[in-house]
């Protein structure tokens, strides 16, 4: 099975690219207030706190301003005060990273079914092994999911689900250290595949068109030149790396609209009203 190559910290930015004009004819988002609390009690989470989930899951540096107020809040707390922000992406990372992987990857499979008519066959394909997997996680089942997903370009929300299931670890027993918590922990890649799976499927619900495959580029034979004999030019000292770009709030709060349905499943998943099976 061939390895997926994937960046978390590169993916947030492509996503909110789609949601960048706030001028559509959509009506406005409704504030922060209007949306369902977090759950208080979220027993899928074992972290005590939110602390404990921020070196796996980067927060951004909102999200980290919101942890740093108080790092002894719990998670259902960090979340709640996330979901006050709209700060969706850092909420998605956040369950992702603090669920075992067997209800991580439940939650990626229920996100991508809901786009899975937008989907290319091979991610439809790779979508059916990770709810095989999540039905009954099988050695043998497991294997088919990786098996699935490599048959993929890993350009839609299956393929993640499937490579989740693919690099998904034991749940640990009751009681025993959250994985990853622990410094010599093995690292856990399920919540990045995770986390992959849920935004793209909402950003593939908000906007259809991503969905349409592209264009080949044509093949050009490019002429081969001899290279100039030229002196090397002396490069100036690097400049000074720009701060990353502000998201206007209008685009923030409707990005946060389109992803809440898919936080909202999430957060059943984590306080257990939404099981696997």
């Amino acid at each position: 099975m061939r390895t997926a190559r994937y960046c978390v910290k590169s993916i947030h930015p492509a996503f909110m690219a789609l949601f960048k004009n706030p001028f559509s004819s959509q009506p406005p988002p409704p504030k922060p207030s209007s949306y369902p609390p977090v759950p208080a009690q979220m027993p899928k989470i074992q972290a005590p706190t939110a602390t404990q989930i921020a070196p796996q899951s980067s927060p951004s540096p909102a999200a980290q301003q919101v942890l740093n107020a108080n790092p002894q809040q719990t998670p259902s707390q960090y979340l709640g005060n996330l979901q006050n922000k709209q700060l969706g992406d850092d909420m998605v990372k956040t369950m992702a990273h603090g669920m075992p992987d067997h209800e991580g990857v439940h939650w990626a499979s229920q996100s991508a079914q809901s786009v899975s008519d937008k989907m290319a066959p091979a991610d439809q394909n790779a979508l059916k092994a990770a709810q095989d997997w999540v039905k009954q996680p099988t050695p043998a089942n497991q294997a088919a999911a990786g098996a699935a997903a490599a048959k993929t370009n890993y350009s839609g929300p299956g393929a993640w689900a499937a490579q989740g299931a693919a690099w998904s670890q034991p749940t640990p027993p009751a009681g025993a250290a959250p994985a990853g918590a622990g410094a010599a922990a093995a690292p856990r890649m399920t919540p990045h595949a995770v986390t992959s799976a849920v935004l793209m499927s909402a950003a593939m619900k908000a906007n259809p068109a991503m969905a349409a495959p592209a264009a080949a580029a044509p093949a050009v034979q490019a002429p081969t030149l001899a290279a100039p004999a030229l002196k090397a030019p002396q490069l100036a000292a690097a400049a000074p790396q720009a701060p990353p770009p502000v998201v206007p709030p209008a685009v923030q709060a409707q990005t946060f609209q389109q992803q809440h349905p898919f936080i909202a499943n999430g957060l059943a998943i984590a306080s257990g009203k939404n099981v696997p099976g």
